[in-house]
């Protein structure tokens, strides 16, 4: 398929490329639904490690975010690949949730920014609870700031 964006062509692939590695965040928000989160985040290669604009920090492992450059970056995750944790992970704050049968769509807030994760539909759900989550590393993209260009 062919991803179009004013008749410039974004990313060329198919369905699973363009869905599981969208060259773009223009790609990344129109693919799926919901599209992809992305949040403005600050990367510290000393650290290996994602500062959000509330204080938050997200440590990644040496082995992801290799071609990820100093500073202000995108960063993405999809809503279904986000986890529910007893532990340590980064906090979003519940707003409402959309119930879709078998899972509800929790729309929040994460690093001051808007961001959707799905939950089972046997989840309890309260508005401005504040969860914990985790997202697995291979499901993290990462975009430059000023172009929307993948990262990784």
């Amino acid at each position: 398929i062919v991803v179009m964006n004013k008749g410039v062509i974004e990313q060329v692939g198919t369905p699973d490329e363009v869905y599981h590695q969208p060259a773009s965040t223009y790609v990344a928000g129109f693919v799926g639904s919901p599209g992809l989160n992305l949040l403005h985040v600050n990367f510290d290669r000393s650290t290996h490690s994602l500062r959000f604009k509330d204080g938050q920090v997200l440590k990644l492992d040496s082995t992801h975010g290799v071609n990820v450059p100093d500073g202000p970056i995108v960063f993405g995750f999809r809503a279904e690949q986000a986890r529910v944790t007893e532990g340590d992970g980064l906090t979003i704050t519940a707003n409402f949730n959309e119930a879709l049968g078998s899972n509800y769509l929790v729309h929040g807030r994460l690093g001051y920014e808007e961001a959707i994760i799905s939950l089972p539909g046997d989840h309890p759900f309260q508005a401005d609870a504040a969860l914990k989550i985790t997202i697995h590393e291979r499901a993290m993209h990462f975009f430059d700031a000023q172009t929307g260009r993948r990262l990784d």
